[in-house]
């Protein structure tokens, strides 16, 4: 299981521009953003977790990796952030919701021509990867 979140992980990088402001949005236990942020040094990587337990979890393996440049924001995220609003080129998200209304909320912290990646199933994607041997598939959105 962690190898597959892991790879998945890793095969989004392919959609970030170099040096670009990510969001990881609903982190969980840091899948994808630590991974990203452990292949690609260049990039900054905000991860969002409202729970208490998940952000202590990302926290501590960043200290332990010693990764510079990756922060964890313990928020309820309600699309009303204002210091938060259009910050990003980038917005990554395990899926949870349908992409578009995943993308919708991505789209408050999207910088205007930002990208939203979403990790969906074949059905509901508009693009793949490979990394690893492995297809992923996505769910690319710009924010026009």
């Amino acid at each position: 299981m962690f190898e597959r979140l892991f790879l998945e992980s890793l095969a989004a990088h392919t959609f970030i521009p170099e040096g670009a402001r990510v969001m990881d949005l609903g982190s969980g236990p840091g899948i994808p953003g630590i991974p990203l942020k452990l292949l690609r040094d260049d990039i900054s990587i905000d991860l969002l977790e409202r729970r208490k337990k998940k952000a202590a979890f990302m926290r501590h393996v960043l200290r332990l990796l010693g990764v510079e440049g990756a922060r964890v924001l313990e928020r309820d995220l309600r699309g009303n952030e204002e210091d938060l609003k259009e910050s990003y080129q980038v917005v990554v998200s395990r899926a949870v919701k349908d992409p578009r209304e995943l993308f919708d909320m991505a789209s408050f912290y999207l910088e205007k021509g930002g990208v939203f990646i979403g990790f969906y199933g074949k059905e509901m994607a508009n693009s793949s990867s490979e990394f690893g041997g492995r297809r992923v598939f996505f769910f690319v959105k710009r924010k026009d």
